[in-house]
């Protein structure tokens, strides 16, 4: 009794192919269908670094006096290194999103807190010497110098009456007399002349533009 055109069988499958699924049945995935997973050739991102560690280092940049390379933070937090240098950019980064004025800079092979280059304008001002007004002595030790110049101390210490050895070194420090030479005579001591600071301070363009002795009074000073 021939069997029924169900139960027949399926002829078989060219060579090379797989077999045909029985009906009603979905195909299984061939080899070549399966997604082999690739070897990701990203790393892994690395973990932030715990808050505290982030204000220790701010604080030790803070406190040092010279720059602090990760392998000397490394040994004060026992922190490994990679995972210090991870807490710098981490503050740097802070100081960024906060509008800081202070930054994180590299400098010297480590690790230092500056103020950012905008606010220069502001700290040179506030650094600036200000140089202190000159006494009554150091004025009258200049008056003299300018109107005698080339002079000696000797000179100088005649005309006002007293010693003026440190009220010179003074006004040489301050740049506003300087020795010019030798006075040919005994001990060849030194002669004073003022300097271009000098003009510059009077707002003169040269010696010539003094005014005249008889418009000077005179005020004895104390050397101070």
């Amino acid at each position: 009794m021939p069997r029924d055109a169900d139960q027949v069988p399926s002829p078989p499958p060219p060579d090379g192919q797989p077999p045909c699924p029985p009906e009603g049945q979905a195909p299984s995935p061939s080899p070549a269908d399966k997604q082999v997973p690739r070897p990701s050739h990203e790393e892994a991102p690395c973990p932030a670094p715990p808050d505290d560690l982030v204000a220790v280092c701010e604080a030790l940049l803070w406190a040092s006096p010279a720059p602090l390379t990760a392998a000397q933070v490394a040994a004060l937090t026992a922190a490994p290194e990679g995972e210090v240098a991870r807490a710098m950019d981490a503050l740097e980064s802070r100081f960024r999103a906060s509008g800081s004025a202070l930054q994180v800079q590299k400098a010297a092979g480590g690790y230092q807190i500056t103020t950012h280059p905008r606010f220069a304008p502001y700290i040179e001002k506030l650094l600036r010497p200000r140089p202190q007004p000159l006494s009554q002595a150091a004025l009258e030790t200049l008056a003299v110098v300018a109107y005698l110049q080339p002079v000696t101390r000797a000179e100088v210490e005649a005309v006002r009456g007293v010693d003026c050895d440190g009220v010179l070194r003074t006004l040489v420090e301050r740049r506003l007399v300087r020795e010019v030479g030798r006075k040919d005579a005994v001990g060849r001591p030194v002669l004073y002349g003022t300097t271009p600071e000098f003009l510059r301070l009077l707002g003169l363009e040269d010696l010539g533009q003094l005014p005249p002795l008889d418009t000077w009074a005179s005020h004895p000073g104390d050397e101070t």
